[in-house]
């Protein structure tokens, strides 16, 4: 396991230290018959904007993806590289989105808020555990800030494909 250290840490795609949490992200695990010698980088951290142009990037996320499907017993709900997979404790759980690199575990009740922020396609601000969410959209996109003691951790951008994919993985788990 790797950890991450603002400025050290170092993206596995170009090689570059990566100055912030908020423009790292953690790859998966991926199969070594799908994506070759590259697949020890898993855990690795990388610049989200290597990751998003990366040519490698889609089949990276669905062999993380089939991993994931044939290892876990605690798959609630799956669509494509989306997936809502029990928590570790009682009545939380985990959304994991091996193409956008997001691991993000919380209770079944902010998975409804969450939810129902998708649905709405608003912007808006939510507690996630010990996090706050900031939701704002664009045209084209949704914007996700996490947020933890006033320094910015993580941000993602959802298109309206994924948006719409998240929701209907999170309202088959928050039935």
């Amino acid at each position: 396991m790797s950890f991450f250290l603002p400025g050290k840490s170092r993206c596995f795609l170009c090689g570059n230290a990566i100055a912030t949490r908020a423009e790292a992200g953690r790859v998966p695990y991926a199969a070594p018959d799908d994506v070759g010698d590259d697949a020890k980088y898993g855990r690795s951290f990388v610049h989200r904007r290597c990751w998003d142009s990366w040519p490698n990037r889609a089949r990276w996320a669905q062999s993380a993806a089939r991993l994931l499907r044939r290892a876990s017993d605690r798959i609630v709900s799956d669509e494509e590289t989306t997936f809502v997979l029990e928590g570790a404790r009682t009545g939380s759980a985990m959304l994991v989105d091996t193409g956008l690199l997001i691991e993000a575990e919380m209770s079944t009740a902010e998975m409804g808020v969450l939810r129902d922020t998708l649905l709405g396609g608003e912007g808006g601000e939510l507690a996630v555990g010990a996090y706050r969410w900031q939701v704002t959209t664009t045209a084209d996109a949704m914007t996700i800030e996490s947020w933890q003691d006033g320094e910015l951790v993580e941000r993602w951008s959802l298109t309206e494909a994924d948006r719409q994919r998240w929701t209907r993985v999170l309202s088959a788990a928050v039935r």
